[in-house]
């Protein structure tokens, strides 16, 4: 493939008037395309080529080399091709299969995004689930309905530390009302106060 890329040269005032042309070469510097003359003129700029309706050169980008036939006066890098709106499309399809691309394979689509949330709002626990372990754990201690928001806040919010961060086995918490630190014993089956 063959993209056409704009080109111009500053040659300075002692390269003016001349049969300026140029010449093609691949990245590799191997000749893309041999000397040429034709479309090149000097603008009202003294010393300074431009070539009419730009030259054509590889996709993968190269050089442009400026000068008379058998002189080489100055070289310019050609960047690659941008890749055409029909070729990022093309592309696309060959990854993620043909379609609209919101709705395309490897894609969020609304009811993906709703289904996620539909997912985390289950995971998350019910009131009542709340509302039951913090009885239970008040019938456990023997502690009032207010002592154990109390003690679940002053872990929650208060000043709290945990032996591992991801696996502890004790959180130690100063209690309600700052009097002493208490200590919870954490295992599978038992949340013990100390």
């Amino acid at each position: 493939m063959a993209q056409t890329t704009a080109a111009a040269a500053d040659l300075g005032i002692i390269h003016t008037a001349k049969a300026i042309g140029y010449r093609v070469l691949n990245l590799d510097e191997t000749l893309y395309s041999a000397f040429s003359t034709t479309g090149v003129a000097e603008t009202n700029v003294i010393g300074f080529y431009r070539k009419d309706d730009g030259v054509v050169a590889p996709d993968a980008g190269g050089y442009i080399v400026w000068g008379v036939s058998g002189t080489d006066y100055a070289e310019d890098t050609i960047p690659p091709a941008q890749p055409s709106a029909a070729q990022i499309d093309t592309q696309l399809s060959g990854t993620h299969g043909a379609g609209a691309w919101a709705t395309a394979t490897g894609f969020a689509t609304p009811t993906n995004v709703t289904d996620a949330q539909t997912a985390i709002i289950a995971a998350q626990p019910s009131a009542a689930a709340v509302v039951s372990a913090i009885m239970a754990y008040a019938l456990e201690t023997g502690k009032t309905f207010e002592q154990a928001m109390l003690n679940i806040w002053s872990v929650t919010v208060g000043d709290s530390t945990a032996n591992d961060a991801q696996n502890p086995t004790s959180i130690v918490y100063d209690d309600p009302v700052g009097v002493a630190s208490v200590t919870h014993t954490l295992t599978d089956t038992t949340r013990v106060a100390s």
